[in-house]
């Protein structure tokens, strides 16, 4: 462990250079290694000030893991120029299962489906999978289709039922291929005090320099991703219910955007579609006028609403405040 003590209580921490071998003031300088060398419980990730040049987007595929900066500006991740395709870091465990058919179409306000005797037996309590279909839900993009993150609340092993623990949003149709798979859902992430910007002169990705994706209890704090393709922060889609997220600022800047961070506060997602499949990212084609987050339809569902407090914004010395849109 580093000998000199941080402000900051973590289980690793990265700086760009370890310091003396008599008294190390980090246990590593790339902060991939120190999120694979944490315990399979997890931990925080403290990173020092400093630039850190990424090769290789940063993953993230274990629950309860910190990573922490020393604040917005101070500590910088920058993706290289050779980055032209990949975020700068992705928070995502793609581990899931097969598709198991749907026997039966659903209706908006059901709470359960039906599988195969076989399909069904191999779901338990506590899984989450995610319902989907093939039917579009954007007339601008066809390759989005409809579908919802839930939690299996029980397991009729007999009649083939699988009972949520929420409604179902949307009604999925056998004609349209409707189906459910088991996924796995990560648990207790936080995002905090750091920016991020990239070198690449190009990007032919369809992701944000942060892409998060299927993550129950979300917390992105004071985070700032500047002069980004694309967009600066991405949800595919997590668990609002528990998740809290900083106010994004736009403003475009040479086909590349920049998006500040400035505060934290809870129940950013108040009215939504669907309570475990909502998912936003901040346009990235146009400015917007300052503090608009504008709903955007994810393979899982549509944001229809959005309400924050209003906040002081340091990068523009301006209040922000966000407008309830609809869709």
């Amino acid at each position: 462990m580093a000998c000199c003590m941080d402000r900051y209580t973590a289980t690793y921490v990265v700086a760009p250079s370890l310091g003396p071998p008599d008294c190390r003031v980090a246990d590593f300088t790339d902060i991939q290694v120190a999120i694979n060398a944490l315990p399979p419980a997890g931990g925080k990730v403290f990173i020092k000030a400093g630039t850190y040049v990424l090769s290789q987007t940063i993953l993230i595929q274990q629950s309860n893991v910190h990573l922490q900066g020393e604040g917005m500006g101070i500590t910088n991740i920058v993706a290289a120029q050779t980055m032209t395709a990949s975020p700068a870091i992705r928070v995502y465990n793609q581990q899931a299962g097969n598709a198991l058919p749907l026997l039966a179409d659903t209706s908006k306000g059901d709470a359960s489906v039906t599988l195969t005797l076989g399909n069904a037996a191999s779901l338990t309590s506590g899984n989450h999978v995610l319902l989907f279909s093939n039917k579009p839900v954007d007339t601008e993009d066809p390759h989005k289709h409809a579908g919802e993150v839930k939690q299996v609340e029980g397991v009729d092993v007999a009649t083939g039922q699988i009972t949520f623990d929420d409604q179902i949003y949307d009604g999925y149709l056998v004609s349209d291929g409707a189906a459910t798979a088991r996924i796995t859902m990560l648990q207790n992430v936080t995002l905090s005090d750091f920016s991020v910007t990239t070198l690449a002169p190009v990007y032919t990705g369809n992701e944000a320099s942060i892409s998060c994706r299927l993550i129950d209890n979300l917390q992105i704090e004071r985070v700032e991703s500047h002069h980004t393709y694309v967009a600066g922060i991405q949800l595919l889609p997590c668990a609002t219910r528990r998740s809290q997220i900083a106010m994004p600022m736009t403003s475009a800047t040479n086909n590349r955007r920049r998006t500040s961070i400035t505060a934290s506060w809870s129940a950013l997602l108040r009215k939504m579609s669907a309570s475990r499949a909502a998912g936003f990212r901040i346009p990235a084609t146009r400015s917007r006028p300052e503090g608009l987050v504008e709903p955007w339809r994810t393979a899982c569902s549509v944001i229809s609403s959005l309400r924050i407090a209003r906040r002081w914004s340091p990068t523009r010395r301006t209040l922000i405040r966000t407008i309830p849109q609809k869709t």
